[in-house]
């Protein structure tokens, strides 16, 4: 799987960084790494996903995040419907369709502008929301209330008639219903766990991101000394060195909580239970929080020359970031 991920982001060639395509993502085979053992699945740790979207993060940031928004989706989808309903949507999976994430995990948003409503057998979806996700996925997941209130997850097709897409500013798409008809086993009965679960891997997957960017900026900034050690002025490599070592205390903290994240998330999900999901829920909040953190000031002058050191041991023992290998979400070391 990580050598799978490891090819994506090198553009199958050793030693050369290319983006992968959202095809050659489909193709990898990387959508059905996280589907149950129950269902025909493999026995992959929720670290080691992590890991698999930090390499590709460090490459292609918008791939990463379908990929993360996916694996989020199928774990509300792992605790939630019945085992038919699940049962056909990681059919769908293994088969290498993807899953997005406009699933999030509190409760249903009430401002989203959508009505879901009984037509029939099934249901009527209609109206108009935005989302700053890529919506690059085969099917949608909503988490809706409703006409009694109650949550659901609600399945669609992102390439449905009634769908339409539209690019709003500041990154946001505009995704809009018009009565949208949904059978009634694409309409999921969802659990409090559920969307505790899904919450903690989301969490979870953002400091796989959080790590694949911080690795690229180690990467760049060593590229960027070498390159100028011999005609910048020693203020400027300075700086640099600052920010390699910065990239790198992010990087090894990140990775650090991303292993006891997976490892709580794990045990949640052999065992769940009110005690193994909320200490799943509260390292999952603990790693979000990292992850958004930026390692700026030192907090003095001497641990600011402890840094600038660490940057310039790093700059020597580290490979040449075209040539590097990952080999635990970083760099060879």
């Amino acid at each position: 799987m990580l050598g799978i991920a490891r090819s994506l982001a090198n553009g199958g060639q050793a030693g050369v960084r290319t983006v992968p395509s959202w095809d050659d993502l489909v193709q990898s085979g990387l959508f059905a790494i996280s589907i149950p053992v129950d269902f025909g699945g493999l026995d992959i740790s929720n670290a080691l996903m992590a890991e698999a979207v930090s390499i590709i993060a460090a490459t292609s940031p918008e791939s990463a995040t379908a990929l993360a928004g996916h694996f989020s989706t199928l774990e509300a989808i792992r605790n939630t419907g019945s085992q038919e309903q699940r049962r056909a949507i990681f059919a769908r999976v293994a088969c290498g369709e993807c899953f997005s994430g406009l699933v999030r995990g509190d409760d249903p948003v009430s401002e989203w502008a959508l009505r879901l409503t009984t037509e029939g057998i099934g249901y009527c979806l209609d109206g108009e929301i935005s989302s700053s996700e890529p919506l690059l996925a085969d099917w949608l997941a909503l988490l809706l209330a409703d006409e009694r209130g109650e949550p659901r997850f609600v399945i669609v097709p992102r390439h449905a008639r009634e769908t339409a897409f539209a690019q709003g500013g500041a990154g946001q798409h505009r995704l809009s219903f018009q009565k949208l008809h949904v059978a009634a086993d694409a309409v999921l009965k969802v659990s409090s766990d559920a969307r505790l679960m899904s919450g903690a891997t989301s969490d979870l997957l953002q400091g796989a991101l959080a790590l694949g960017q911080s690795t690229q900026t180690f990467l760049s900034s060593i590229r960027k000394l070498r390159d100028r050690r011999h005609d910048a002025a020693d203020s400027d490599l300075r700086l640099i060195k600052l920010e390699i070592a910065r990239a790198y205390v992010k990087m090894e903290s990140l990775a650090a909580l991303i292993n006891r994240c997976g490892t709580e998330i794990d045990i949640a999900q052999v065992t769940p239970g009110p005690r193994t999901i909320t200490r799943a829920s509260q390292m999952a909040k603990a790693l979000a929080i990292a992850a958004t953190q930026t390692f700026l000031h030192a907090a003095d002058g001497t641990s600011e020359d402890a840094l600038v050191e660490l940057g310039s041991d790093l700059a020597k023992d580290t490979p040449d970031p075209a040539q590097s290998q990952e080999t635990d979400g970083t760099v060879d070391r």
